[in-house]
């Protein structure tokens, strides 16, 4: 493991301690995902389980690539790479060594939608589930198109709010119900004024 994630494990006695009394406030029907630099550690409390993750993101720094597959092969929680990755070739290396159990392309950082398709179609030839990391904002809606066009899907995909501000722009409007969105139909994202959206805005020189 790198000096880094090891330097970093100091911390895990103090914030092993949030997730589990974060998800004690938001309830039993919520999933921790921990963006886990730091949790990570195989003697941390949620690599043994007890927060019962779903799945840990990017354990070490993104491009240690060895090291996370050594957090990966020691730990029963699957473990998602690739949120910050821009490399073909290094997706090509942690799928076909297995790197990580889930595949996570960022749509913004790794380039798009067809880009990661390509991730996704790499990932899927090696049987193993595509997650998308997102960068907030109207990212929600491209990871919408892009989880309901996958054969590879993970069970969960990253979701950061955006329905009460942008869920009216779409017909049908986008709504949360069971832990489930409903996906765009429409054109292009699928917002269905975008001429009367526009409405009153002042072009910016």
């Amino acid at each position: 493991m790198s000096p880094f994630t090891c330097t970093l494990a100091h911390w895990v006695g103090e914030l092993g301690s949030f997730v589990p009394k974060g998800l004690f406030f938001a309830g039993p029907a919520r999933r921790a995902k921990p963006d886990c630099t730091i949790l990570a550690a195989p003697e941390s409390r949620g690599a043994r389980g007890e927060i019962k993750a779903v799945y840990f993101e990017e354990p070490c720094p993104f491009d240690h690539l060895e090291d996370t597959k050594r957090v990966a092969d020691a730990l029963t929680i699957p473990v998602a790479g690739g949120e910050q990755e821009y490399s073909d070739w290094r997706f090509r290396w942690m799928i076909a060594n297995r790197g990580v159990d889930i595949v996570e392309p960022d749509l913004f950082y790794y380039g798009g939608l067809i880009r990661s398709i390509r991730v996704a179609r790499m990932a899927e030839v090696a049987k193993m589930p595509v997650t998308v990391h997102i960068s907030g904002g109207f990212g929600f809606v491209y990871m919408l198109h892009y989880a309901s066009c996958l054969r590879n899907p993970a069970r969960y995909q990253e979701y950061k709010l955006g329905t009460e501000k942008y869920g009216s722009w779409f017909d049908p409007p986008l709504r949360v119900k069971d832990g489930k969105i409903t996906v765009p139909t429409g054109p292009g994202v699928g917002i269905k004024d975008l001429k009367g959206l526009l409405q009153g805005a002042v072009e910016v020189a």
